[in-house]
């Protein structure tokens, strides 16, 4: 499959045919936007980034149904 350097397609292809969506740059605005536009059935999940977060209010910027995950510990997957 040829990569795409087009945002706008990008954002249609992520929008229109993924059935889950995984936000890995947390304060990236451009996965927000995508996030924000997927249908409500889509589940959206983000990595609950710490440090690299601090200038934002995470309840003011994830949505409520969005899910947060980390590891813990022991490396494992966790949702917050």
């Amino acid at each position: 499959m040829p990569e795409i350097n087009n945002s706008g397609v990008n954002m249609y292809f992520a929008i229109n045919y993924c059935n889950a969506y995984l936000i890995t740059a947390s304060s990236s605005t451009f996965a927000w936007w995508i996030g924000f536009l997927m249908p409500e059935e889509v589940p959206i999940f983000y990595y609950n980034c710490h440090l690299e977060c601090i200038h934002i209010k995470k309840k003011d910027y994830f949505l409520p149904k969005w899910k947060g995950i980390n590891y813990n510990y022991l490396g494992k997957l966790k949702f917050v």
